[in-house]
């Protein structure tokens, strides 16, 4: 009987491992990275973007610029458009921008919709930008980094407040992706 008890025991242990690796037991990972054939989990710490002066493009119309950065560590408040440099094993930063072109209401503004590459800056269409994944390892920073280009790549976002933006990242290259969802707040430098 003790025997059967114990074996009990072991596979209810095993199926609550099992369960936690799949996300059943608590929170799991927020975005995927899979780069350089090597798939990593992310937990979101922090998640800012910031707001940046409209840019006035050859076609007469301006364009507005938001760059978003999410972390596995906590930030500083206070950041620039690529925040801080990484400085420890394990450190992942996320960053990637999207950009508004004025429309006839002439509003600058994020709002829902899918925002996918496009190499035109006049698009009409709500734009992805440059993205970039930085790693610490190996005692340097690594940076993955596509400008655009890439089609199957796009950011939806969800919800959208004057200081808080939630969607879905899907930042994908060939067989290398990021993929995940965020809530960012507004970066009040």
């Amino acid at each position: 009987m003790r025997v059967t008890g114990m074996k009990v025991g072991l596979v209810l242990f095993a199926c609550s491992v099992f369960l936690t690796a799949c996300g059943a037991g608590g929170a799991g990972a927020d975005i995927v990275l899979k780069i350089n054939k090597k798939e990593t989990p992310m937990t979101v710490k922090t998640a800012v973007f910031t707001k940046y002066d409209p840019v006035d493009l050859p076609s007469g119309k301006r364009t507005q610029g938001y760059s978003f950065i999410l972390s596995n560590f906590e930030m500083d408040k206070d950041l620039d458009k690529y925040g801080p440099d990484l400085t420890s094993a394990g450190q992942i930063k996320v960053q990637f921008a999207l950009n508004v072109l004025e429309g006839d209401t002439k509003e600058l503004k994020l709002k829902p919709d899918t925002y996918k590459y496009s190499a035109s800056m006049d698009a009409p269409e709500p734009k992805l930008g440059s993205f970039r994944v930085f790693m610490f390892a190996d005692a340097k920073e690594d940076i993955w980094a596509r400008m655009g280009g890439t089609k199957d790549s796009f950011v939806k976002l969800t919800s959208v407040t004057d200081d808080t933006v939630s969607g879905e990242i899907v930042l994908q290259d060939g067989d290398e992706s990021v993929k995940g969802k965020f809530t960012a707040k507004l970066n009040k430098k």
